[in-house]
């Protein structure tokens, strides 16, 4: 009876050890997975902060470009314009003179202003 005990107890201990290294191999596996997810999200909040990047400079990109059309746009107009300047003579501003003065006396402010600016602007592109 006693053999029986103590085969009784080798078993319990068998069986006990058997669990604990399941528990020990579950526990392993869990810490793998745990990992392996911590893992996974740094990657991916690295693509993430990777494409906000790349959006970022293509929308500072496309700003600048958009920009340096504006730019080159407004230079453009302003060639047309001193070309206008350049072949329009002083006699042409002393008319625009007059022509603005009338519009004065009628009443027609803005439109007075509009031309005094057009003889100033031909009147200082003479003088240079």
């Amino acid at each position: 009876q006693r053999a029986m005990q103590q085969e009784a107890m080798r078993q319990q201990q068998a069986a006990m050890q058997q669990e604990a290294m399941r528990q020990q191999a579950a526990a392993q596996q869990a810490m793998y997975e745990a990992e392996l997810e911590a893992e996974e999200r740094y990657y991916h909040e690295q693509l993430h902060r990777q494409q906000q990047a790349q959006a970022q400079q293509s929308a500072a990109q496309k700003a600048q470009q958009t920009y340096q059309a504006q730019f080159e746009q407004q230079k453009q107009k302003q060639h047309a314009q001193n070309q206008a300047f350049a072949a329009a003579s002083l006699d042409d501003a002393s008319t625009l003179s007059e022509r603005g003065t009338m519009m004065m006396s009628q009443g027609n402010y803005l439109d007075s202003l509009l031309i005094y600016d057009k003889c100033l602007a031909i009147q200082l592109h003479h003088l240079g």
